[in-house]
């Protein structure tokens, strides 16, 4: 098992993985002067990179196509948010395809539960899969975040590892599949419940490339309301 991160700054990263992306082969001391860092902190950000399968080190630091696709990804949300603030209009907004736009907002949001309730993160990214079982869960009054870009959801798993109790995560997923997702959150914080869905019969196949994982830790979808929500409650009462 994955030792936990602790600490850890997208914007560190991204700045480490920027200069690899440009360069090869980079050594570490290098690495720390061209990112402006104290090579103590490099060598700890180089180590997490390295956990999280984004780089890989030798006599040199380069980084991995893993890497190289995160990267690319976090690039994409500063572009999505820089069109957020270029002073288009509401209605400007308003006409370019309503229906994506209201999916994905839906899709990446949070539902505040009762106090001391649960917190759960659902990672799928068929936004109205993701918002059903939110809705399951929010019908037992869970507190929910539901992501349909993986690369979100291990963004904001990264600002605070410690918030939530669950991670439900659907296996086929582009970009990031789920399994992908589930080394980088594990790598994070170790002590992580996850679930899995699917709609193949691939608990047999889960277990054996992921040990720790159980035959219980994978629903099938689809799947009813009763039995999803008991398939949690199971996974959250687990030592």
């Amino acid at each position: 098992m994955h030792r936990e991160l602790g600490s850890f700054s997208f914007d560190v990263a991204r700045r480490l993985l920027k200069i690899l992306d440009e360069n090869s082969d980079v050594k570490k001391t290098n690495l720390a002067t061209s990112a402006g860092l104290n090579y103590n902190v490099c060598i700890r950000y180089i180590e997490m990179l390295s956990i999280l399968q984004w780089v890989e080190v030798n006599s040199a630091v380069n980084i991995t196509p893993l890497g190289r696709r995160v990267y690319s990804r976090l690039l994409e949300q500063d572009d999505r948010i820089d069109n957020a603030h270029s002073g288009i209009s509401r209605d400007q907004i308003a006409t370019k395809k309503p229906d994506l736009q209201r999916k994905n907002v839906l899709a990446n949001s949070e539902v505040k539960g009762e106090k001391n309730a649960p917190h759960v993160m659902i990672v799928d990214d068929e936004p109205d899969v993701a918002l059903t079982y939110a809705g399951f869960l929010s019908s037992i009054h869970y507190s929910v975040a539901t992501f349909n870009d993986p690369y979100q959801a291990l963004r904001q798993f990264v600002s605070d590892p410690a918030k939530y109790d669950l991670v439900i995560l659907d296996i086929r997923m582009e970009n990031m599949n789920g399994l992908q997702l589930y080394q980088s959150l594990r790598a994070i914080n170790g002590k992580l419940k996850v679930i899995f869905v699917s709609a193949l019969d691939a608990a047999k196949e889960l277990v054996t490339i992921i040990p720790e994982v159980g035959n219980d830790a994978v629903i099938r979808k689809p799947v009813s309301k009763d039995d999803f929500i008991k398939a949690i409650k199971k996974a959250l009462a687990k030592k």
